[in-house]
């Protein structure tokens, strides 16, 4: 009996298919402007499952199925922006990694660098203030 379940599960592992092998598979078919442009896209969009990284950084099953996807966009010869909002349309706003340079978006990058340069001045003016006498 244990010989028996021992060899069903050896044949189990050794009959599961391997999406990663797969997505290997497309890369390694795709010419090097197809590699690139596949590079650039994959980088800018967010792992669902990852905090933090994009699809191509990250292993995940979700992940590798959004690179295959981009794969079979890029073989049927769509361009970037049109990729890109393939994704958009089907994930919203949040699968892109930064956010857009438009609109409201201009927000999340005006913001941070306001702080900073309000930051820096109010540290210049206490560290250049004049000391007053006792």
């Amino acid at each position: 009996m244990i010989k028996t379940l021992m060899c069903f599960f050896a044949f189990s592992f050794w009959t599961h298919a391997d999406p990663g092998a797969d997505l290997l598979k497309q890369e390694t078919q795709l010419t090097d402007d197809q590699a690139l442009l596949y590079q650039k896209i994959s980088d800018q969009l967010r792992c669902p499952t990852c905090t933090g990284i994009s699809v191509r950084q990250s292993e995940s099953l979700f992940s590798q199925q959004i690179r295959s996807a981009v794969i079979d966009q890029i073989e049927q010869k769509k361009a970037e922006p049109e990729i890109m909002q393939f994704f958009i349309e089907r994930y919203g706003q949040w699968i892109l990694r930064e956010p857009p340079k438009q609109g409201l978006h201009w927000l999340a990058w005006l913001v941070p660098a306001l702080f900073f340069s309000l930051g820096g001045l109010w540290v210049a003016r206490f560290l250049f203030q004049k000391k007053g006498s006792i």
